[in-house]
């Protein structure tokens, strides 16, 4: 069942949903909704408090326009949130299929 991770009156994903442990797995990311600015992946270490933007096959993790899914693969020891300049997009995440 797709859980929304960040709404569209956010700029990044809420302290209380940030992806950890919990959420170790293969997962969707679908921008439903898409009036911001690029919204992008980080991760950060249990260790750090720095966020990085994460990468896939070497470019980085972003969602650009209404429809547009990541399959991403969550680590144990890690925490993901998502982040954007602006305001206006809404994604959800799911396990496996963001439709199913």
């Amino acid at each position: 069942m797709p859980h929304t991770i960040l709404a569209t009156d956010q700029t990044e994903t809420p302290d209380d949903q940030i992806l950890g442990k919990d959420w170790a797995g293969e997962y969707q990311l679908l921008c439903a909704t898409y009036g911001s600015t690029e919204v992008v992946l980080q991760v950060r270490s249990h260790r750090t408090a720095t966020w990085n933007d994460a990468k896939l096959n070497g470019q980085d993790a972003k969602l650009t326009e209404a429809g547009h899914l990541l399959d991403v693969k969550l680590m144990r020891d890690y925490e993901y949130r998502l982040t954007t300049k602006t305001a206006g997009a809404e994604v959800v995440i799911a396990k496996h299929d963001v439709y199913g």
